[in-house]
């Protein structure tokens, strides 16, 4: 015994509405309305130890849902058109969690995986409602 779907016909205009919706969900602006970027350099010893020891398990973390981590290769990118407030870069790595496109927080180097979950947590404690 198969399952039957019935095929229906979906307007172009309701469908885009639909995704919009979807998109525009609160869970879905809450989620991509901070991030946390790291500008680092590849010749940066600290940047490696971060990217061996906390990048692949952030990614899967509660606070990925909550601020996306992205990596910028400073020698390649400069800022990556983020605007950074208090002179930009001089330490790698240096984290920089923004929300609404603006900077609220820096963590300047690696603080080694436990002190570096530790100063996200607080920082999105302060920053997020």
């Amino acid at each position: 015994m198969g399952i039957f779907i019935k095929k229906i016909r979906v307007p172009g205009s309701l469908l885009v509405a639909t995704m919009l919706l979807l998109l525009m969900s609160p869970r879905m602006v809450r989620a991509s309305d901070t991030e946390l970027v790291m500008f680092g350099t590849r010749s940066c010893v600290y940047c490696q130890l971060f990217n061996r020891d906390v990048a692949p398990g952030y990614h899967r973390s509660k606070f990925a849902r909550l601020a996306p981590l992205k990596e910028i290769l400073v020698e390649r990118q400069g800022t990556g058109g983020y605007a950074l407030r208090g002179g930009g870069i001089s330490v790698t790595p240096t984290f920089v969690m923004f929300r609404h496109g603006r900077e609220v927080a820096r963590i300047r180097g690696y603080p080694g995986k436990k002190n570096f979950y530790r100063m996200v947590r607080q920082i999105l404690r302060r920053i997020r409602p």
